[in-house]
């Protein structure tokens, strides 16, 4: 299959565009088409150095995508040519964080593009509960842009600004303001 991958790490010169194997869903998981992915900084990084992060190369990158269900191996949950939008956060589901429902803090989580292949590839497999139905009001484009690109935004707003449900935030092209209201009754 085509796809976008490292063979190393420093400049554009490390990204390659070519032939890698078409993935093979395990059970539970998903193969999807993908019809769309965004550049994210996590493929930046990964292409620069991806210090810290363990990995293999070449390593097909892409975080974010959105495409269609091409098999489901037996999952009822999604039908062939679904469309769908994917999650890159890989939990393991057997940790104590996973069985409480923290999956983000999972002792073996994985990332799309980081820790296995990515969605710069005709198709990437994953597990089913890491695909989602694409709103139907929303092409393939801006459903690849729902990944976790807002995971910027929300840890600007939630964890450093720590806005507080009755506060609100105006922005500005040089600097993030919050005012005060009332609390909603």
């Amino acid at each position: 299959m085509n796809s976008v991958f490292l063979t190393g790490h420093g400049g554009n010169e490390v990204v390659q565009v070519g032939e890698q194997p078409l993935p093979t869903p395990g059970p539970g998981e998903v193969l999807v088409r993908m019809r769309a992915s965004t550049l994210n900084q996590v493929d930046l990084y990964m292409r620069n150095s991806g210090a810290g992060i363990t990995h293999q190369l070449p390593q097909i990158m892409g975080l974010d995508g959105a495409g269609e269900v091409e098999s489901t191996e037996g999952d009822p949950a999604f039908t062939t040519g679904q469309r769908v939008l994917v999650h890159p956060g890989i939990a393991w589901g057997r940790c104590e964080f996973c069985l409480r429902g923290q999956d983000v803090l999972c002792t073996r989580y994985s990332l799309l593009g980081e820790h296995r292949h990515g969605t710069w590839a005709q198709w990437v497999a994953l597990p089913a509960r890491n695909v989602f139905p694409t709103p139907p009001h929303l092409d393939d484009l801006q459903a690849a842009a729902l990944g976790v690109n807002h995971l910027t935004a929300w840890r600007m707003v939630v964890s450093q600004a720590r806005l507080q449900p009755w506060e609100r935030a105006r922005w500005s092209p040089r600097v993030m303001r919050t005012s005060w209201t009332a609390p909603v009754p």
